[in-house]
């Protein structure tokens, strides 16, 4: 149900044009927990927005900020982070997900290597086509995206620089490579391998606890 909502968004098919794939408003204020000028980002219902998650959902979509309350209401300026042209241009060049290993080319979000809400520009040097699973993992998964003199690279929490292509084996003949791996670990492949075992019914905790139990 979100990717359906997400694609009809990003289509903006009831108005024809190719318009901001979401408008976020957010209220900005005082932290009422914290020291003064330390200011807290939540939504319309209340609910706290935390920095990362706000930095990866603002990638890719309008912004309307909101400081103060009641008459004295005052809505700052509203930024279109991806214009229509760079988005073509960014599909046109990355083809789908950078994130290496990943093949996802549809549903995907304009990253900012340097984000807008710190002053990094919208343009296709500063944008990066990213699936919704690895752009949360950027976010919010402590990996980093820099990019130098090579090109891109993607830096994981532990430090690794990841290879921009994953490892591939070339089988050949993949039934005879299956076979043969199966052979060597002494797995019996068959028709009714892969046949789950489970009958529907819902799991019995009492006797998974009870066997473990017996088994510790």
């Amino acid at each position: 149900m979100v990717a359906v909502a997400e694609s009809y968004l990003a289509g903006s098919s009831a108005s024809g044009n190719g318009g901001e794939r979401f408008q976020v408003s957010i209220h900005v204020d005082q932290d009422p927990l914290a020291a003064d000028g330390t200011l807290a980002a939540t939504l319309d219902d209340g609910s706290r927005v935390a920095a990362e998650a706000l930095r990866r959902v603002a990638c890719d979509c309008g912004i309307v900020a909101m400081t103060g309350e009641g008459e004295h209401l005052n809505v700052g300026r509203r930024t279109r982070s991806i214009p229509p042209a760079i988005r073509r241009v960014l599909r046109e060049r990355d083809r789908g997900c950078r994130f290496p290993g990943c093949t996802h080319a549809r549903f995907l979000h304009g990253h900012h290597l340097h984000h807008w809400l710190h002053g990094g520009e919208t343009s296709v040097e500063n944008l990066v086509l990213l699936c919704t699973y690895h752009h949360r993992l950027v976010h919010e998964g402590g990996y980093l995206i820099e990019r130098d003199e090579n090109g891109l690279q993607f830096v994981a929490p532990a430090g690794d620089t990841l290879p921009e292509r994953s490892h591939t084996e070339v089988a050949g003949d993949s039934v005879a490579w299956l076979q043969d791996w199966a052979a060597k670990r002494s797995i019996d492949i068959g028709p009714d391998t892969n046949q789950p075992q489970w009958d529907g019914r819902p799991p019995d905790y009492d006797v998974a606890v009870a066997g473990l139990l017996e088994l510790a």
